[in-house]
């Protein structure tokens, strides 16, 4: 399987030289060099927004933990929203393609693909980064529309591949029913995500909770059947 990544590690792409590669040409040094510096810049960027939220990402911060001018970093990103802006779709963005990328991986079965997909959004209730990153998401969306309708778009990615990953297992469901219970494999996810902010890290039952939390996504893909969809139905004419 392929490796998962962190949050500090992930490779942050924002596609700078998008332009070149639409006329199929080659980056230049020049545009190699900008994406690196353009992404350097946009991890730091993430970390600051993890540590400090909405309130405390500034371009001044990010300007000296990234050990650049304030000019510089106006140079590249222009504002302190645009930058905001551009932190957040990077970092998501990134998850989405990653998921997108595995659910069409011809070398894993469905169920590795949805294991790996599983692994990772695990992994990160165990990173204080992306715990804090998604925590400090929800708050700013909740204030900034610019951000929420960011966060909204790639949450609808996410949601769609998720269920085209549990289609891909149980080809025999409908496919509102394979979208229905991605969403329900996304709601697990996110609760523990939140639980990871609150609970201590010491807590005794924390590691079994992500063991339970898969076997429950996996429990309820592989035990779904039409009459489910039927009982939803019923309840919710």
């Amino acid at each position: 399987m392929p490796p998962r990544a962190s949050v500090k590690n992930r490779d942050l792409k924002h596609d700078p030289a998008l332009a070149a590669r639409l006329i199929k040409r080659d980056e230049t040094p020049r545009e190699k060099s900008r994406a690196r510096k353009m992404d350097k810049i946009l991890s730091v960027a993430v970390a600051v927004f993890a540590g400090e939220g909405g309130t405390g990402f500034s371009m001044r911060r990010i300007a000296e933990n990234a050990g650049i001018t304030l000019s510089t970093l106006q140079h590249y990103f222009g504002n302190r929203d645009a930058l905001l802006a551009l932190t957040i779709d990077a970092l998501l963005t990134r998850y989405v393609t990653d998921y997108i990328d595995i659910g069409k991986d011809p070398t894993m079965s469905p169920r590795q693909r949805l294991e790996w997909v599983l692994d990772d959004l695990l992994s990160a209730g165990n990173d204080p980064v992306a715990r804090s990153f998604y925590a400090n998401l929800w708050a700013t969306a909740t204030q900034d529309p610019a951000v929420r309708d960011i966060a909204r778009e790639s949450y609808r990615r996410y949601y769609e591949a998720l269920g085209n990953l549990v289609a891909a297992m149980r080809p025999d469901l409908p496919a509102e029913h394979a979208e229905s219970l991605g969403l329900a494999i996304a709601a697990q996810m996110e609760g523990l995500l939140i639980c990871g902010v609150m609970a201590p890290r010491d807590h005794a039952g924390w590691a079994q909770l992500t063991v339970n939390a898969k076997a429950v996504c996996f429990a309820m893909v592989e035990n779904a059947g039409t009459r489910d969809l039927a009982t939803q139905r019923a309840l919710h004419p």
